[in-house]
């Protein structure tokens, strides 16, 4: 068994330090470049039992620059490969989850949280407008709508609100007009696809 290793990617409160609006005196002190303090990121940390699979606690909308300042997260092998492979959310505010809108591109991970925080991030209209939707011809797509869909963790309601209803909401699509386009999609919440 490995040793349990932790990277503080991020100490600062919600808009990090100094605070992009704040001239207190400290602030004022990390604007002129005192070295008496230091600029720090959003709240955030990585932990890793074995030093090849990282779980991130939060995912503070710094999240890439911290990727970026961590080399045990820098991407591993072939074009994506990426050793985050869980993200725990403590929460859903804004300094908890926005970075998870930096980790969408074609990389898995599971996101651990309670019912509450799961339930907040499925009815975010910005995590609905960018997912793979099911009619969507983005290589393995199908792949990814059948797993999510498939997952008993995740409820038919949930499956249709991060697939269907967030994004119409978001875009305040006519759902008369796309009747049509989703009855002959055929697609059915639950289904495998």
């Amino acid at each position: 068994m490995g040793r349990l290793t932790a990277i503080v990617l991020g100490s600062a409160a919600g808009g990090g330090f100094p605070q992009w609006n704040c001239r207190c005196p400290v602030c004022r002190l990390a604007w002129a470049g005192d070295v008496r303090v230091r600029s720090r990121t959003q709240a955030s940390l990585a932990v890793t039992g074995d030093g090849e699979n990282w779980v991130l606690i939060n995912a503070s909308p710094d999240l890439p620059q911290q990727i970026r300042r961590s080399k045990a997260l820098y991407p591993r092998s072939g074009t994506r490969g990426s050793p985050i492979k869980a993200v725990v959310l403590t929460g859903a505010e804004i300094d908890q989850v926005a970075g998870l809108l930096s980790l969408r591109e074609r990389e898995p991970f599971t996101i651990c949280a309670t019912a509450a925080t799961l339930a907040a991030l499925a009815d975010n209209a910005m995590f609905g407008a960018d997912y793979p939707h099911f009619e969507s011809v983005v290589p393995n797509t199908m792949d990814k709508v059948a797993d999510l869909a498939g997952d008993p963790s995740v409820t038919d309601a949930d499956t249709r609100k991060i697939l269907f209803d967030n994004a119409a909401k978001l875009y305040t699509f006519d759902l008369a007009v796309l009747q049509p386009h989703i009855d002959r999609v055929g697609f059915e919440v639950g289904a495998k696809v």
